[in-house]
This record gives structure tokens, sequence and C-alpha cells, in this order.
């Protein structure tokens, strides 16, 4: 998994880790999201489609993500 809106070399990379990292700490659909939003840089409406579900559900999956990145955030206390 690759952020490629980063700038920096190193924000780059750090982006990536934590991104990685975030996968391996999400449910699978919540998975799903990350893979087809910052690499395949789909729509809402497009990874819908893609996975045969509502706009709805996948609202909840970036909830979910967000949600998620902000536990690993506080847990690691801005290690990454």
């Amino acid at each position: 998994m690759v952020d490629h809106s980063a700038t920096a070399p190193f924000a780059h990379l750090e982006n990536s880790d934590f991104l990685n990292y975030l996968y391996h700490h999400c449910p699978r659909v919540q998975q799903q999201y990350l893979i087809a939003k910052p690499n395949h840089h789909l729509s809402d409406r497009q990874i819908a489609d893609e996975y045969r579900v509502s706009r709805a559900a996948v609202s909840q999956w970036r909830r979910g993500v967000i949600t998620r990145a902000h536990q690993l955030r506080a847990k690691m206390k801005g290690e990454f």
C-alpha cells in the first residue's frame, strides 16, 4: 500500500508504513476499502459497485477505517 499524496520522501515512507500497519489491524471489509481508495483511486460509488454493496456500507467502512486509525495512533503515541 502506498500513500501517493505524501510529498516528502520520509512522509511517504512513514504514511506507507502506517497504512500497511492499519491494513493488518482492520477487518476484511475495511481492508477492501484501504486497497480500493488509495491504491486504485476509486470513489465511494465505484467501491460500492465493485463490491456490490450500498454506498452507505462503504461509508460505514470508511468511518471504521478512520476510527481504527485514530485508535492505533493513540495506542502508538505518535510513534508512526
